[in-house]
């Protein structure tokens, strides 16, 4: 098996009756060049793909490649290791600018979350690249002070990711690493929780168990592990790009939001404007 990543426009058939699908362009034959130029079980990407994803994979540099059709050697790089589903570092060093009026409207939210030990959801809502990410981490550093962080982000595909939010965070609060085994993740998981019940519906929801729960019971679990997050002080519960979430994730927030008891949670989530057409409400 050979592997070739290339970034570039294509042009493609979104037909969904067409009988063929199609996608052509010159990122889609360097790719099939990368393809075919690497050795057997490896990866080979472009320079631009590189440039999008370096923060995230380990990969070194190939000898430029001599591609049929390109006028000039390509360069490559083969993948070694891939360390987290974010591409792109985000800068949180440089001053923000202009949103005292949005923070002043945290600053009084986190109060009465603390002053009434209730949850309250806040979206903050902006096109890509308008600085969502730095204003919430302003948010985690000036206001949100002696809170437990917890963070979380909704992904745009992939299998098993309706409560991938929910995985990061319960790995966060139980120190779960990538290389533990199930088992032993699931008695991290119990440890920090303390319920055989909840612990059960979590493992379910983030697939540490192949056992199956309603809806209903995994939300009821996910809210119980944010209260007992909350034991020692407030919570603030970071999660990123909900207008990417399925509705089960969705309902699961709303329900956190509605039905937590006596626990001090602030539930920040950021989306782009889709999430209005998706989610009215």
């Amino acid at each position: 098996n050979r592997t070739g990543v290339n970034t570039g426009e294509v042009v493609a058939n979104d037909d969904s009756t067409a009988d063929q699908k199609l996608a052509t362009g010159d990122a889609v034959n360097v790719a099939a060049r990368l393809e075919q130029a690497a050795p057997e079980n490896q990866i080979y990407i472009g320079d631009v793909t590189f440039r999008l994803v370096s923060d995230a994979v380990e990969a070194t540099p190939v000898e430029p490649l001599e591609l049929k059709g390109k006028a000039e050697r390509v360069r490559a790089y083969r993948i070694a290791s891939v360390n987290g589903t974010d591409g792109n570092l985000r800068r949180v060093d440089t001053p923000i600018v202009g949103r005292e009026s949005e923070l002043a409207v945290l600053k009084t939210i986190h109060r009465d979350v603390c002053a009434s030990h209730e949850a309250h959801l806040v979206t903050v809502i902006g096109d890509a690249g308008v600085g969502k990410s730095r204003f919430v981490h302003e948010v985690v550093e000036r206001i949100a002070v002696g809170a437990r962080v917890l963070r979380g982000r909704c992904l745009p595909y992939g299998d098993g990711i309706t409560y991938w939010p929910l995985v990061g965070m319960v790995a966060q609060a139980s120190d779960i690493r990538e290389r533990d085994s199930h088992e032993e993740a699931y008695k991290k998981m119990l440890g920090v929780v303390g319920r055989v019940d909840v612990a059960e519906r979590l493992a379910s929801a983030t697939g540490l168990s192949t056992a199956s729960f309603p809806l209903g019971e995994i939300n009821w679990a996910a809210r119980k592990f944010f209260e007992i997050m909350t034991a020692d002080s407030p919570l603030a519960a970071v999660i990123e790009d909900i207008h990417w979430a399925e509705n089960a994730f969705l309902d699961l927030i709303e329900h956190v939001r509605d039905a937590a008891a006596d626990a001090p949670i602030l539930l920040l989530a950021t989306a782009r404007h889709e999430l209005l057409e998706q989610r009215p409400d």
